[in-house]
């Protein structure tokens, strides 16, 4: 019994393998929550620096009694609550950027253009009317809560480039080298 299980454990392994190296999809995915860690982290630890010492009730602020003081002082707070919204708030929009650039990238499309359009795709998604009829974002989808989202309209919005637009010229880096142009790849 364990050699049957043992077998189509290894099966599932190579398996995985096959798709990280070979799926462009896997791909374009690490490559965009690559990019998308130092957000997180920094949002992350900067809320873990707000509720642990700038929370009334929290553990270390009753130990050290900071609760008397951060009444008087609740101007620290202001910094670590922007810090925190600016990172993790706006994660769905910044993975639909990666993703488009990433795919047209892949793809060999111009990723510069799909990359903003990407983001401006997202942004429209994430629109709604008020009841007064004022136009606001939608706080949900801009969130952590929708990256799986905006991974998904970044890959379309990568694919439509893929499919419409035209392959990018790759320059030669030797005549770049004698005209002092230099390509990052």
């Amino acid at each position: 019994m364990k050699v049957i299980v043992q077998s189509k454990l290894l099966l599932f392994g190579q398996w995985i393998t096959r798709v990280q190296t070979n799926h462009p999809l896997y791909q374009i995915i690490q490559r965009s929550l690559t990019l998308l860690f130092p957000f997180v982290l920094i949002g992350s630890l900067s809320q873990l620096i707000q509720l642990t010492l700038f929370n009334r009730h929290s553990f270390i602020a009753s130990i050290f009694h900071f609760s008397t003081w951060l009444t008087k002082h609740n101007y620290m707070q202001v910094p670590f609550n922007s810090l925190t919204s600016l990172t993790l708030g706006i994660m769905a929009a910044i993975a639909a950027f990666a993703t488009a650039r990433y795919t047209a990238k892949y793809y060999g499309r111009d990723e510069q253009l799909a990359s903003i359009t990407g983001l401006v795709a997202y942004l429209l998604l994430a629109l709604r009317y008020t009841p007064n009829g004022e136009l606001t974002f939608n706080a949900n989808l801009l969130g952590m809560g929708a990256l799986f989202f905006g991974l998904l309209v970044g890959y379309l919005v990568g694919l439509v480039f893929r499919w419409l637009g035209k392959a990018q010229q790759v320059a030669n880096p030797i005549t770049a080298q004698l005209w002092g142009v230099h390509w990052i790849r």
